[in-house]
């Protein structure tokens, strides 16, 4: 009774509304969901060279520590931006497994996940206190619990504080966040799914994913609800 009272209350003075259309009870009500185009084709995410299986293409590979990248749609997807937006700047942390939920129903397609983890990118604490949560822990969690395989909190640590990504070019951006994370927890042998919210340089996914092999990480692979 109490805590049907306190939903109650809660709804009241914070409606669900989907985040495109207004439409009440639902964060993306489904003919909105509908709307998101999700990603089919299989590219290299660094020089958008058509690759398979969303690996990286040979050339990039060579030079990376990631073995490929899971993108769910683009950032200009107007449905796709808007709940991304509503869920890291407005604080909107409901909108986390809803997210989920249509990722993993992608990622479930092109993915297998035996002997596999979860990792989350890391924010610094100024970010992390600012926003109470951290949305690329709330997806990883998620999507441990949808597809089954262990969700390996705080594997990584920022160590560094850098600044914001956005507007840097993509030589700053590996600049900035170079040295930024240490893993903190057993990965040998594993193989990793690295979450994030947005790719756009790969410069985060990289530096992370080369502390994870150095790690002794099997292979690292990017998952991300959209690349800008």
């Amino acid at each position: 009774m109490l805590k049907k009272a306190k939903n109650f209350l809660f709804d009241l003075f914070f409606p669900v509304y989907c985040v495109n259309c207004g439409r009440e009870n639902e964060w993306i009500c489904d003919g909105c969901r509908d709307k998101i185009m999700v990603i089919k084709s299989s590219f290299c995410p660094k020089c958008n060279a058509l690759t398979e299986m969303n690996r990286l293409c040979e050339r990039c590979r060579k030079s990376s520590s990631l073995k490929g990248v899971f993108m769910l749609g683009y950032y200009d997807d107007e449905v796709l931006k808007k709940a991304i937006w509503e869920f890291k700047y407005n604080f909107i942390a409901e909108l986390g497994p809803v997210l989920s939920k249509i990722l993993a129903e992608d990622l479930i397609t092109k993915a297998t996940f035996e002997n596999s983890i979860f990792i989350s990118v890391p924010l610094d604490k100024k970010r992390l206190k600012w926003r109470s949560f951290n949305q690329s822990d709330i997806l990883a969690e998620e999507l441990s619990k949808i597809l089954g395989a262990p969700f390996m909190k705080g594997a990584l640590k920022r160590v560094k504080i850098t600044k914001s990504q956005m507007g840097l070019k993509r030589k700053e951006r590996m600049e900035n966040v170079s040295g930024a994370f240490t893993v903190r927890r057993v990965v040998k042998d594993k193989k990793v799914f690295l979450i994030d919210d947005v790719i756009t340089t790969g410069a985060t996914l990289e530096e992370c994913a080369k502390e994870l092999k150095k790690a002794g990480a099997k292979e690292v692979w990017g998952v991300v609800l959209a690349k800008d």
